[in-house]
């Protein structure tokens, strides 16, 4: 499963291993409810319709950095996608079969590695991003998570899995090709325990590190629904609560490389910092209704 046609929604593609033909499916999501829709069988023009490979695993990467996810087999070729639901054959006579992706030589481009041999990808200068995940209340390799990123080309996603294919265990690091674009407006991630990260503005072509909890997209929330103070603080952070939240139930307090320095106890809608260090941190506060919620404070 793949959004391989960027529209915010997974698609299906079961590739063929024996007498069936392989078979592709549109999702037909509409988000504005919560009813799922049925799949569509959009196979014929697709290019699958003439695509007569088998093979027990088939694998899904943007390998050519443009934006569109790609699908290969141990069949001696990449279907490469083309994002509106057909795909363009490309045989590579020497020989490319399924093995473990990742960017092995850290120049934004995916490689393969199986066995002995590694198939290193030629760069065509397209721009990417990849994006590495820790999780805290999550697992810590944010397995489960789902990637967001937005831009000039709308919205493509990633679930992070614990593993890919049949047989190889490849990169857990979310890798997207932008293509021509030159700028990310957003990366949301949606972490399994509720969580919400948004990083606005990101440098593309670059490898960034995101610690569960350390963004301020946790919950867009404005002062009058959560705020804290006094912020700087010395001994005492008092937690004001709107009527907009329900009642916070715990709090746990982060430094800025993801690490829970503490987890203190809520009297009087207030919390003691005073043992901590000079420094900034966030504080991630979970209410009585599940939300969570984040907000920075200086340690003075």
């Amino acid at each position: 499963m793949e959004d391989f046609d960027n529209d915010g929604d997974m698609d299906i593609l079961i590739g063929s291993n024996g007498g069936a033909a392989t078979r592709f499916f549109r999702n037909n999501l509409d988000t504005t409810n919560t009813t799922e829709e049925a799949y569509t069988n959009i196979t014929a023009g697709s290019g699958w319709d003439t695509n007569t490979s088998t093979a027990r695993d088939w694998i899904s990467y943007d390998f050519d950095n443009d934006g569109n996810m790609d699908v290969l087999a141990n069949s001696n070729k990449i279907m490469f996608g083309k994002g509106d639901g057909t795909f363009e054959l490309v045989a590579y006579p020497g020989g490319i079969n399924i093995g473990a992706v990742g960017d092995l030589n850290g120049d934004g481009f995916l490689d393969i590695l199986n066995g002995n041999t590694v198939r290193f990808a030629t760069p065509n200068g397209n721009n990417w991003t990849s994006i590495t995940l820790h999780g805290i209340e999550t697992n810590s390799n944010g397995i489960g998570a789902r990637v967001e990123i937005y831009g000039a080309w709308g919205k493509q996603i990633r679930d992070v899995r614990s593993g890919e294919g049949f047989g190889y265990m490849s990169t857990l690091n979310m890798h997207f090709g932008l293509g021509t674009a030159t700028a990310i407006d957003k990366i949301v991630i949606k972490w399994p325990s509720g969580t919400v990260d948004t990083i606005y503005n990101p440098a593309i072509n670059n490898r960034m590190s995101v610690t569960e909890g350390t963004t301020l997209g946790t919950e867009n929330v404005d002062s009058n629904t959560f705020s804290v103070y006094p912020n700087p603080v010395a001994d005492q952070l008092n937690i004001k609560v709107g009527n907009a939240m329900s009642t916070s139930e715990s709090v746990q307090i982060f430094d800025l490389s993801g690490r829970l320095v503490a987890s203190p106890a809520i009297s009087n809608n207030a919390i003691s910092v005073k043992n901590l260090s000079t420094g900034t941190y966030i504080l991630l506060i979970k209410a009585t209704d599940g939300k969570k919620y984040t907000r920075k404070f200086l340690k003075k």
